[in-house]
């Protein structure tokens, strides 16, 4: 549950790659030990990320960020980057390329 009194906007992803997500709770658990001096710092890596903090309300910890991503308020996403795949349905060829977590799709009829 947020806390909507202290959400700001629409900002940031709700999708990340495993590596993302592990990397956002490797930050949470440094920002909230952290000097306020180097706090600023580390929100700056998140928001490179592509995580607003202010997005989920005001003291977001590491256990907040799990429960969130166990329910599906911040989705997990595959990162195959530059990956095909190549099917086949009766008079068509469908092709699916995804490229930076982005999946486009191309269909050609066979004459």
């Amino acid at each position: 549950m947020t806390n909507d009194k202290y959400i700001i906007g629409n900002q940031g992803k709700t999708e990340f790659t495993k590596q993302e997500i592990t990397e956002i709770e490797r930050l949470l658990t440094l920002l909230r030990s952290a000097p306020s001096h180097k706090q600023k710092n580390i929100r700056q890596q998140l928001r490179d990320i592509g995580f607003y903090i202010s997005k989920y309300g005001i003291g977001l910890t590491v256990e907040r960020f799990r429960n969130m991503v166990a329910t599906g308020e911040i989705k997990v996403i595959n990162n195959n980057v530059g990956t095909i795949h190549e099917s086949t349905e009766k008079e068509n060829i469908k092709i699916s390329v995804v490229y930076n977590n982005t999946s486009v799709n191309f269909t050609d009829f066979k004459n």
